[in-house]
């Protein structure tokens, strides 16, 4: 009875493993800031070797010291502030930084006290391709992915994050879902299927690339340690 008992267990916990799904953001590294130039720097380098370089605004604190790493500085912005195009990184348009129909993850390493704000981004609200954006709106940043025919999922970190402390967060978009790793741990999974997303938007950080008027800038400050994309 002892030995029937043992093996259910075993099965039950094999079947378990088996079903669940894997998240791992693998695939191939189409662009990855690493943020570590030094002083002055105008250029943020793509290590990942596919030349996805992003201009640097004069307003962006390059090769600060945060210990044992070396990031950027974004400097306080009011949201209110019109379009100031020193404020945010910006990488020309490239197909590799659309997820279009594949597996794509982003990644980043941050901390702020902000409350509102767009962090990492491609395209915008009702542009032609869909867009997809990492930021945080009332201390909680979320992952959202839209496709062209308005089909969205976006996952969060359910709780705030804005408490200047480092966070490591991860994106990973399928077909189906988008799913967010906070410093390594599992966050939020939602099920939503997404078409292909592809515009010709340049990415930014720290802000929108197009706004003034009635669309809000959304500038980011705070403290940034890289940036990473995948994709497969």
């Amino acid at each position: 009875m002892q030995r029937k008992v043992t093996f259910v267990g075993a099965l039950a916990t094999l079947l378990v493993t088996v079903a669940a799904p894997s998240y791992a953001g693998g695939g191939t590294v189409v662009a990855s800031w690493r943020l570590n130039e030094p002083p002055g720097a105008s250029t943020a380098t793509d290590s990942s070797g596919n030349n996805l370089n992003a201009s640097v605004g004069s307003d962006v604190q390059t090769g600060v010291n945060f210990g044992k790493d070396v990031g950027y500085h974004f400097p306080y912005i009011s949201g209110s502030s019109g379009p100031r195009p020193e404020h945010v990184l910006q990488a020309s348009d490239d197909p590799r930084l659309d997820p279009d129909l594949a597996k794509f993850t982003v990644s980043l390493r941050f901390r702020s006290t902000q409350t509102w704000a767009n962090l990492v981004q491609k395209g915008q609200s009702n542009m032609t391709g869909g867009y997809w954006k990492v930021d945080i709106s009332a201390g909680v940043l979320t992952c959202l992915f839209r496709d062209g025919t308005g089909g969205q999922a976006t996952a969060s970190t359910r709780t705030t994050i804005n408490d200047g402390y480092w966070h490591t967060v991860k994106c990973i978009r399928t077909t189906d879902s988008v799913v967010m790793y906070v410093d390594g741990k599992w966050r939020d999974t939602r099920n939503n299927p997404t078409g292909a997303i592809n515009n010709n938007a340049p990415l930014t950080i720290a802000g929108k690339p197009f706004c003034g008027g009635s669309v809000q800038c959304d500038y980011w400050w705070g403290d940034l340690d890289f940036v990473r994309i995948m994709k497969e």
